[in-house]
């Protein structure tokens, strides 16, 4: 019986530590994953900022262009 019972409790002890390990493990990773994603959302707002530069200077170009093509009809 006694010797049962340590055998038990090794394996208990055992599958604790493995637990634990996976833990650890799964904690990193999360923190890992964390990290990317914020990288991740970083440069996507990044990239909008530059997509909403882009189009407001291409709307202003558009102006541009608009009025020159407006005062060389104007001219003839």
């Amino acid at each position: 019986m006694m010797e049962l019972q340590k055998h038990a409790e090794e394996r208990i002890q055992q599958a604790n530590e493995e637990y634990e390990q996976l833990r650890r493990s799964s904690e990193q990773e999360i923190t890992k994953m964390s990290a990317l994603l914020k990288k991740a959302e970083m440069k996507i707002i990044s990239l909008q900022e530059g997509v909403d530069r882009k189009s407001r200077e291409n709307q202003e170009l558009t102006q541009l262009c608009d009025d020159l093509i407006n005062k060389m009809g104007s001219g003839k």
